[in-house]
């Protein structure tokens, strides 16, 4: 019979040889987010690991201080680009040109704040692809006359929360008119009537909001869509054509009190100077 000594030997090859497997196939030891990700079969999701690397790289400016109030961990963002090829960035030159600088050479914005809206399409699928055409759709005769290039933004959220990015957050989105040019836009799959926005997406964005505010520290303001026209006639509203405006809606205060009640802590503003700018509130174009 072997002895109490003998059989300790053996549970200790034993766990040896277990921890040696687990390694081999990816998911040891754990607290590794860019391995284990990938192993649960995500097709790409970035993680704190690999926006670290990101930002650590020399680009300091608009990154802020490990002392700040950076998310321990980023939420789970998939990548599902839009279609953002020669053509949409040479139009969305031509915008920037039109209303904002006639003489930049640049689509890249530095994000001064974030702008959520919601995309009255019920599905993932119609909101993505309405993004994904390079030239705005012949039906939205209003803003056609104002550019060629297609509306855009740099995260869409399905309603149940899953997060995407469609485009990097410091090419410039056409999402919120005299604002584009500094701002993150985040839509969000839903309306306010037959498919309204859910509290997975009021999490979800308040979670990517506290990523985004980590990431830039020159991000200093959190407004809805309807909030946009209160910065009319402040610094950060550009517009070489001042009567190019249209009213919103969207997402709705109640979601705005709900994204803002989680994220206190960060002080982003809502209006220019605490501005209390009374706008006007008509159905969206």
């Amino acid at each position: 019979m072997r002895g109490p000594k003998s059989f300790g030997y053996l549970i200790c090859f034993v766990s040896i040889a277990l921890l040696f497997c687990l390694a081999v196939i990816g998911i040891w030891p754990p607290g590794d987010p860019e391995r284990s990700e990938k192993f649960r079969g995500h097709e790409s999701i970035d993680s704190p690991l690999l926006f670290a690397s990101e930002t650590a790289g020399g680009k300091g400016t608009g990154n802020r201080s490990e002392s700040s109030n950076i998310p321990s961990s980023a939420p789970n963002i998939v990548n599902r680009p839009i279609e953002f090829g020669d053509e949409r960035k040479r139009l969305t030159l031509d915008y920037i040109h039109k209303h904002y600088d006639p003489t930049a050479e640049s689509i890249e914005i530095t994000p001064k704040m974030i702008v959520l809206h919601w995309t009255a399409i019920c599905s993932l699928e119609g909101s993505w692809n309405t993004f994904n055409r390079v030239h705005i759709s012949a039906n939205r005769v209003y803003i056609a006359k104002y550019g060629d290039v297609n509306v855009s933004v740099h995260f869409l959220v399905d309603r149940d929360g899953t997060i995407y990015r469609l485009m990097p957050e410091t090419t410039m989105a056409r999402h919120a008119i005299g604002l584009n040019w500094c701002a993150i836009g985040v839509e969000n799959v839903g309306s306010n009537r037959i498919c309204t926005l859910t509290e997975a997406q009021v999490e979800s964005n308040a979670a990517l909001v506290r990523y985004l505010a980590g990431k830039y520290d020159t991000i200093e303001y959190l407004i809805g869509h309807y909030e946009y026209g209160a910065f009319r006639g402040a610094p950060l509203w550009k517009a070489l054509i001042p009567d190019y405006f249209t009213h919103k809606i969207d997402p709705g205060e109640s979601f705005m009190a709900g994204v803002r009640g989680r994220l206190t802590d960060l002080d982003l503003k809502s209006s220019w100077e605490g501005n209390k700018y009374q706008i006007e509130r008509s159905h969206l174009f």
